[in-house]
């Protein structure tokens, strides 16, 4: 015999999430750590290794040369505008 209803509803699909969080900083100490006591890591994390820390000692600079640049362009503007506004 068919039933029939007209309060029925769906059963909800149910699906399994378990979340992830990464701590980038906790990966680093984990790698260095692992570095300096000699831990067997294969050569392509070594290589990985020895690349972000040569970006971030270059992101650094970068940034210094950067605010570098704009002081002086502000210091250029700044002298540019004097003289336009003393010989006016």
């Amino acid at each position: 015999m068919i039933k029939f209803s007209f309060f029925s509803t769906q059963k909800s699909k149910e699906f399994e999430y378990k979340p992830r969080y990464f701590d980038a900083d906790k990966a680093a100490r984990d790698e260095k750590r692992g570095y300096i006591l000699g831990e067997d890591v294969d050569e392509e994390t070594r290589l990985r290794t020895r690349l972000r820390r040569s970006f971030d000692r270059n992101r650094g600079r970068r940034d210094l040369k950067r605010s570098s640049m704009v002081r002086v362009l502000l210091f250029v503007v700044i002298a540019a505008l004097m003289i336009y506004l003393l010989y006016m």
